[in-house]
């Protein structure tokens, strides 16, 4: 059978979460009613095309395998890791529906609802194949999944990190604490709705980790392109922990640079996914040489110094990209092996770009150094200085590995050093 969920949302954290769930409580309720062994409702896509100039992280969600989709396919890669593939057209996605039950949300993203309804109607009767439609209606912060026979399937609410829940559920639990200690403050590096709207999986990982280890926080939302040298103390006044995420608008390099070297002169717990990753190497690259014309060839094409450069330039001129999960090599002394519990282990990536391996010796003097390569070596994968309170960063997303009762061990530790600090 196929499925359709038709969602208004135009926000691409948006796209495809109510069909995430109800994937999950249709393979639950078929399993139920069937008594058989575990039943599986596959998830499907079309191609989703947003407006990248107003949200340039739409598409930014990388999968398992390395395809780059809609960000709202976080909430399906939660619910079940690895379980999210490329974009597919109607009629392969008919097909798929003529072997067993597939769901495919269907999104202003997409197409026109009338027209994309008309095409999956047709192909459908034309293969035999049974067609529910559903809706997702929304008031005030519920949304409800309601069916064309208008029956109530779902309806779920966002807790204060983006996370879906039965919106029956109690979520006093989700409210920052009324008592009378102090929550512990993370500015996190980023407009509030470039998290919420764009790209949810660092603060949903943020959740996690704060759940873990029973943290009441407070998060400061700080747009990245209100930062700079002269204003950073005063926008990080209070912080107990910074976090700079990944991202695809270079525009926020620059706030993002600020932070860092804010956080590594005051000594402030920060942790950099990604673009952050490679913003924090750049800041303390300037800090060892001295000079600030040192930039990444993505943000700062014409910089002096190239701080971070491409992988690698296919004999087109193409750049390489690396993505999807990828094996890492991890310096046997380093924390990052202590974290990850041993030498080897996996992250997923989305970049073209490597630190200059040149920096790494001036990086090193400064006490930062390499805690992770890719299997070549060339790729530095993970950052870290030890005689920080925290300083330390990965090229890849841990933020995408992190699940409810099993948060990352990055984002644990740099809690846990927020805590005691």
């Amino acid at each position: 059978m196929l499925h359709l969920i038709e969602d208004a949302a135009s926000e691409p954290a948006q796209y495809g979460a109510l069909a995430a769930r109800l994937a999950t409580q249709l393979a639950e309720r078929l399993t139920a009613r069937e008594g058989s062994p575990p039943r599986e409702v596959r998830f499907a896509h079309l191609p989703a095309r947003f407006d990248t100039a107003r949200f340039p992280d739409a598409v930014q969600h990388v999968c398992t395998q390395g395809a780059r989709v809609a960000s709202g396919w976080l909430w399906r890669d939660r619910a079940r890791p690895g379980g999210v593939q490329g974009e597919l057209d109607i009629d392969e996605i008919v097909t798929r529906a003529r072997h067993g039950d597939v769901v495919v949300p269907v999104h202003p993203a997409n197409g026109e609802f009338a027209a994309l309804r008309e095409a999956f109607a047709t192909r459908a009767e034309r293969e035999g194949v049974a067609l529910m439609r559903y809706a997702v209606a929304r008031a005030s912060s519920v949304a409800c999944v309601i069916d064309q026979y208008q029956t109530l399937h779902d309806a779920a609410m966002q807790d204060r990190f983006g996370r879906w829940r039965d919106a029956d559920a109690d979520m006093q639990a989700q409210a920052p604490s009324s008592e009378a200690s102090a929550s512990l403050v993370i500015a996190l590096i980023g407009s509030e709705s470039e998290q919420r709207e764009q790209y949810p999986a660092t603060l949903a990982a943020l959740g996690d980790a704060a759940d873990a280890l029973a943290l009441d926080i407070d998060v400061r939302f700080v747009a990245a392109q209100s930062l700079d040298a002269s204003n950073v103390a005063e926008h990080l006044r209070g912080a107990h922990a910074v976090l700079l995420p990944g991202g695809a608008d270079m525009s926020r390099v620059a706030g993002q640079i600020a932070a860092a070297r804010f956080a590594w002169a005051a000594r402030v717990p920060i942790v950099g996914l990604c673009l952050g990753m490679q913003s924090m190497a750049t800041a303390l690259a300037r800090v060892a040489l001295e000079r600030d014309d040192i930039g990444m060839r993505e943000a700062e094409p014409h910089a002096r110094v190239a701080s971070f450069v491409p992988i690698r330039e296919s004999s087109d001129g193409v750049l390489v990209h690396r993505a999807g999960v990828q094996p890492i090599a991890l310096a046997h002394a380093s924390q990052f092996a202590h974290w990850l519990g041993g030498t080897q282990a996996a992250i997923r990536c989305n970049h073209r770009y490597r630190l200059e391996r040149s920096l790494e010796a001036p990086l090193a003097r400064v006490g930062v150094t390499i805690a992770a390569r890719d299997a070549s070596g060339e790729i530095a994968d993970a950052i870290e200085a030890r005689d920080h309170p925290f300083f330390a960063g990965m090229q890849g997303h841990p933020e995408l590995s992190s699940r409810e009762g099993a948060a990352h061990p990055l984002l644990l530790a740099w809690l846990k050093a927020a805590r005691e600090r």
